[in-house]
Order: C-alpha cells, then structure tokens, then sequence
C-alpha cells in the first residue's frame, strides 16, 4: 500500500509538472508582478529624494512683478521674502552627517555664480535653508548640508545604496527618481543605453558618461 501511494504521488507529481510546463503565462501575469516590485522601488527610494530651489536676492530698484493672473492666482507665495527663485532640481541623501547630492549646474545663476539661497525640501514637506560644502565641476556634483534647522528638529534621512558601475549592462533597467518643484514627483523607467566611460573631458566639465533612455 505504501509503495502504491508513493507511485502514485510521484505520478501525480509528474502531472503537475508536465502540467506546468504546458502553461503559458500571459503578458498580464509577466506585468504585474514587475508592476508591483516597481512600486515597492517607489516607496522605498522616493523618502530619500528631496526637492532643491536655489534664490537669488530681489534688487532694491526691480520693478514690481506683475500680478498674478488665471490660475496662478492664490497661490502660495515663496517662504523667502525678498527672493526670487531661479532654478528647482532634484537631490538625495547620502546619510546621516553626509549631507545631499543634487546636480551643480541647477543651483547656479546664468553667469555661473552661486546663488544666494539655497532651500531644501524633504520628503515630509519639511523646508530648510542649506549651504554648498562641497562642489565638483568635472562632475557636475554639488553636496549640500542644512544650514539653519527649524524646531531643532532635523530631518530623518533614508540612505540610498550606491551601485557598482562595474555591473552595469546594456539593458539594465533604468529607473529615474525625482521632486522637482511644486506638487508631484517622478518615477521614470527605462534601460541603460550605454556603458560607463571614465573619460575626463576638462573642456566640457564631463568625466563618468552613463547614458540612459528615460527623462
């Protein structure tokens, strides 16, 4: 009897698998599981993102701006009087005591000067005033640190992994993560189009090219 019952599992288990291997699973099956480690990607890194505005001082003798007109009008005005702002970008935290990563180029003025605010929003729309501690040109990279904490109470930062680009490859998923200025944040998928090239370029301030085909 007990040599009956294990053939007769082995058999069902022979059914199960040819079974198993006679299934096609369908786009939807494929798509959804991919659609729910994208979100769990989501939440997982965007607590890290933070959104950057860097200001620039209103001079005495500017003229008045015009009124606000349409849908603009009611909106919140800046948390800085007396500034005007002139770029917004996206940034994220290295950990605590390391400070945040945002691109240069966003926080400088037109002629290349450092601005003279810089604010910081977190991901629990926290606002504070930080300072530029360390800046690399060749890589476009600016390191920021708060300046000024309100209610002596800083903000919890949730450190991100770095990668090694090393065991980056053509095809990669690419996911672009951000908090530009106003409302929303991005989440962008794409692939890696093209391998890491230490290459220094002095005259166009390039050195590591990673390209991606996402925003």
């Amino acid at each position: 009897m007990k040599l009956g019952s294990a053939c007769l599992g082995l058999g069902l288990l022979a059914g199960g698998v040819l079974s198993a291997r006679e299934y096609r699973a369908t786009p939807q099956d494929q798509a959804l599981p991919l659609q729910r480690e994208f979100a769990r990607l989501a939440e997982r890194v965007l607590p890290a993102v933070v959104s950057i505005s860097a200001y620039e001082r209103i001079p005495d003798d500017a003229p008045e701006p015009p009124a606000p007109s349409g849908w603009a009008v009611g909106a919140r005005p800046t948390r800085l009087p007396g500034f005007r702002r002139l770029a917004s970008s996206s940034g994220f935290a290295l950990g605590e005591g390391r400070g945040y990563v945002t691109c240069l180029h966003s926080l400088l003025r037109a002629d290349g000067s450092m601005p003279d605010a810089i604010e910081l929003e977190t991901n629990d729309k926290r606002y504070f005033l930080a300072d530029i501690v360390g800046a690399e040109p060749t890589l476009n990279l600016a390191v920021l640190e708060i300046a000024v904490v309100s209610e002596h109470a800083p903000p919890k930062r949730v450190a991100l992994p770095s990668a090694d680009l090393d065991k980056v490859s053509l095809g990669h998923w690419a996911l672009a993560m951000g908090d530009p200025y106003g409302p929303g944040r991005f989440f962008g998928v794409g692939v890696f189009s093209g391998q890491p090239q230490r290459q220094c370029y002095q005259g166009y301030l390039t050195a590591t090219l990673l390209q991606a085909s996402t925003a």
